[in-house]
């Protein structure tokens, strides 16, 4: 049984390693190409993996996933929206948040950025916050080195072509930069009038201007212990504790 709680408890790392409005993303085993897509089958198997949460705004059911890591000079983050398999070329986008600072604030300071993807034509963009409510944010130029890529692909969780973004996003670009910060994330697709509107986020009911409402994400030395499939895991360790108990009674009829 103590073996079946150890086994549990890190397997669920990957997929469970946050708590309300807070996540630990692991060190790297494995690079990434910033390419909108799964690489390699692989590619993002050593990252945190959380669930996207459905925004009640949203005219259909909106499912997606947060994949994140980092190394010692970047964020590595992939978006997977799989319930949305068709681009709306105007509408559709994903986007992260940013507070290096973790100085929250009921506007976006000048420290915060907004990292923002949309499909057609690819493109990125970034916005500043300006402090001010009610006008909290301006455009501003992409900095060096931050990559950003939008695709409609398959992946390893899923072989129907679906919208996929991912994102590499220097630490030099946030002098001062804290090792919790602030920390959003959203996929929308479809226009906000229209039946096809779906919008899948995190965490729940964040204020987009409002940052203090953020979630937090915290820089975790350690990479995550590297296991094949958390259901196999389970199912295997299952089965040795039904091998163990059927052993000892058959231990004790003998007896």
């Amino acid at each position: 049984m103590l073996l079946l709680i150890v086994v549990l408890q890190l397997a669920t790392i990957r997929v469970e390693g946050y708590s309300g409005r807070q996540i630990v993303i692991p060190f790297l085993t494995k690079p990434v190409t910033i390419d909108g897509q799964w690489t390699s089958h692989d590619e993002w198997s050593d990252a945190l993996m959380i669930a996207l949460i459905n925004c009640d705004c949203s005219s259909v059911a909106a499912v997606g996933y947060l994949y994140a890591k980092h190394d010692s000079s970047n964020f590595y983050f992939l978006i997977e929206f799989t319930s949305s398999t068709v681009l709306d070329a105007k509408n559709d986008g994903m986007s992260v948040m940013i507070d290096p600072l973790h100085n929250d604030g009921t506007a976006p300071q000048s420290d915060d950025r907004e990292f923002i993807t949309f499909p057609i034509p690819p493109g990125s963009a970034m916005r500043v916050g300006t402090g001010v409510q009610g006008s909290g944010w301006s455009l501003s130029p992409v900095p060096q080195g931050v990559q950003m890529a939008y695709s409609l692909a398959s992946s390893s969780s899923q072989a129907q072509p679906h919208e996929i973004a991912e994102f590499l996003i220097p630490y030099s670009i946030f002098p001062g930069m804290q090792n919790t910060i602030g920390f959003t994330v959203t996929a929308a697709h479809g226009a906000k009038a229209s039946p096809q509107y779906s919008l899948a986020l995190w965490p729940a009911n964040f204020a987009r201007e409002n940052v203090a409402t953020w979630g937090e994400l915290t820089i975790s030395p350690t990479p995550i212990p590297e296991f094949p499939h958390v259901w196999l895991i389970m199912g295997v360790t299952l089965l040795v504790c039904l091998t163990l108990s059927w052993s000892s009674r058959r231990r004790v009829y003998q007896g």
